[in-house]
């Protein structure tokens, strides 16, 4: 029962949840889709790939460290992989788990998990997968069949959102999709997790399974148009948000629930990803406006830099706002305000990826 005032009436126009593939070993529950089918492949004796070490150069972040892509290093990583993926005529799976763990680390879960249903070897999906469900710290292990090692006390789990669900809607809606796991093993104990987006917020919820007590923490991940109005540990209400919330399951004990309510907030209205490179663009160049003295400028400067000598078909520039364009057909793409930056660059990451991606031959 969610501790709000529930409006009925949204919550029977909401989309239902999407129906779930349960693969043969009954460890996961996806909704349907290309992801489902994929971990439908995975047996519990499919050993992940060896992930290289020099992974942390270029994919092997946090879950959650969002600041990693504050760095200039982890934008030259992902575009140089990027440009790497659009030249060849199959995905290349060390490259596309690589992108995935880049996008889920920027929020970016659908791209994360349209990268991971673009792998064709198991041995990457079973090595990945723990990432996003649990969502394992960076430097775990993963286990066989997609199941993440074994995991200490105290971890601290971050989950990725579900996989959009087939029929999604476009009007607004809630999305409403959930994916379960009952393969965790925390210190000495077996857990299972549910983690689902609902008409009026994500909830969480774990459950002891067999062994002994397990503690540990989980963060909520969010969910791009809204913030968490207020958070839930077992329909408490937490003085903090945004931060990863402890649990303790118990032998015999019900399931625990971590709950974030949801509060709209303005989105960045994107446009559509184009096909090939406007005339605009391709003429006169994208150019990022941002002022001289903001702090975030080095990073942006960086960035322009980096995008300028890749092959995705356009010149990048900076300039401070409202000074003169250097070209009549450019195209600004305003970086001022500091509330919507980061957001408006994952947006931009995640086009690039579209363009470039889309342009070869699958």
């Amino acid at each position: 029962m969610i501790p709000c005032a529930t409006s009925l009436v949204l919550a029977l126009v909401q989309t239902a949840v999407a129906p779930a593939v349960t693969p043969p070993h009954s460890l996961f529950e996806f909704p349907v889709g290309e992801v489902a089918a994929r971990i439908a492949r995975l047996e519990p004796s499919t050993l992940p790939a060896a992930t290289p070490p020099d992974l942390g150069a270029a994919g092997r972040v946090p879950a959650v460290a969002l600041e990693a892509w504050s760095q200039a290093a982890t934008w030259k990583a992902w575009s140089a992989l990027v440009e790497a993926e659009a030249r060849t005529a199959h995905a290349d799976p060390e490259r596309r788990a690589r992108l995935a763990l880049l996008a889920a680390a920027h929020g970016r879960s659908d791209d994360a998990w349209r990268h991971f249903a673009a792998i064709e070897d198991s041995a990457w999906h079973a090595a990945i997968l723990p990432r996003f469900l649990p969502g394992v710290p960076a430097n775990s292990d993963s286990g066989a069949g997609g199941a993440p090692g074994a995991l200490l006390d105290d971890v601290v789990l971050s989950p990725s959102l579900p996989p959009a669900s087939p029929n999604a809607p476009r009007d607004g809606r809630v999305d409403r999709r959930a994916m379960s796991s009952n393969a965790i093993k925390i210190g000495a104990a077996q857990v299972s997790m549910r983690v689902s987006v609902e008409a009026e917020g994500v909830q969480i919820d774990v459950r002891h399974v067999a062994g002994e007590s397990a503690r540990f923490a989980v963060l909520l991940p969010s969910v791009p148009g809204f913030i968490f109005a207020d958070e839930y540990v077992d329909w408490y209400v937490q003085d903090a948000r945004g931060v990863p919330h402890t649990v303790e399951v118990k032998p015999g004990e019900a399931e625990h629930t971590i709950y974030g309510r949801f509060e709209p907030r303005p989105r960045v209205q994107p446009n559509a990803v184009p096909h090939v490179v406007p005339g605009s663009i391709a003429q006169g160049g994208l150019w990022f406006t941002i002022a001289d003295s903001d702090p975030g400028r080095a990073l942006v400067v960086a960035l322009a830099a980096d995008l300028e000598q890749r092959s995705f078909g356009f010149r990048c520039g900076v300039r401070a706002p409202h000074s003169p364009a250097r070209s009549w057909s450019g195209v600004d793409f305003a970086l001022e305000d500091r509330g919507t930056r980061a957001e408006k660059l994952a947006w931009l990451a995640s086009a690039i990826e579209e363009f470039a991606l889309q342009r070869s031959s699958r």
